[in-house]
């Protein structure tokens, strides 16, 4: 097994005057002691040695409390250079972090600065853009009414296109029975004949295509003249139709 391990001692070594102090007081102790028993002038010479180790011993004292001041007053300030040179260093190194981060300050501030600039842009932006919406919601509302009123338009165009075809139809019917009504007809030459003054009158206000001969008794009237302008002429409403 391992031997236990020394206790470690807090207590500082003994410097050369404490030990040379020490010395001193036992030596004339011990001188003292044995000058006492001796005769009267032995004893003399002892209380004297003592008073003189004493002394010694003072001095030597003095000399250890006057060396320990220094070396405190040196630990001192050698502690205080440290902490001077610490507090600089650390004074230094905030110098630079305050300069890194008023260098970081400047940065964000001059890209706040470009956002701020970049956001008015796009606010501008968006009002242009507003009213161009405005204008094109008013656009498209006028262009939804004239299409209601074109398909109004158109509506009635169809209807009207619708009832056209209704009547073409119609007339194409009535077309029909007529040319089937005169391909089973025979056309025969209708004499003319003499009206009276007053019925020739009457017929040349109904038909003024007529062809009419008048002398100074009577008037000559071609009747298949008069049919012709009586009838419609169905070929020619198919045709505009």
């Amino acid at each position: 097994m391992s031997s236990p391990a020394p206790a470690i001692s807090r207590q500082a070594a003994p410097s050369r005057l404490q030990r040379s102090s020490l010395t001193l007081l036992i030596v004339g102790t011990v001188l003292a002691i044995a000058a006492a028993f001796g005769p009267v002038w032995v004893a003399r010479i002892g209380v004297a040695l003592a008073v003189a180790t004493g002394v010694a011993a003072c001095v030597y004292a003095w000399r250890e409390v006057k060396a320990d001041r220094h070396a405190h007053a040196r630990e001192l300030l050698t502690l205080s250079q440290q902490h001077g040179r610490a507090l600089t260093e650390e004074r230094q190194h905030n110098a630079r972090v305050v300069q890194v981060l008023r260098g970081r300050v400047s940065t964000a501030q001059a890209e706040v600065e470009r956002q701020r600039v970049t956001v008015n842009g796009l606010q501008v932006e968006i009002s242009t853009l507003r009213g161009h919406v405005t204008n094109l919601r008013g656009e498209i509302a006028a262009l939804q009414r004239d299409q209601a009123h074109l398909q109004g338009e158109l509506a009635q165009r169809e209807r009207t296109i619708g009832s056209l075809q209704e009547t073409v139809r119609a007339r194409d019917g009535e077309l029909a029975a007529l040319r089937r009504d005169g391909a089973g007809a025979e056309v025969h030459g209708l004499p003319r004949r003499v009206l009276t003054d007053s019925a020739g009158a009457a017929l040349l206000t109904a038909a003024p295509a007529a062809t009419a001969v008048q002398d100074s008794t009577s008037t000559v009237v071609d009747l298949a003249a008069e049919i012709a302008v009586m009838l419609p002429n169905y070929e020619i409403d198919q045709r505009f139709a």
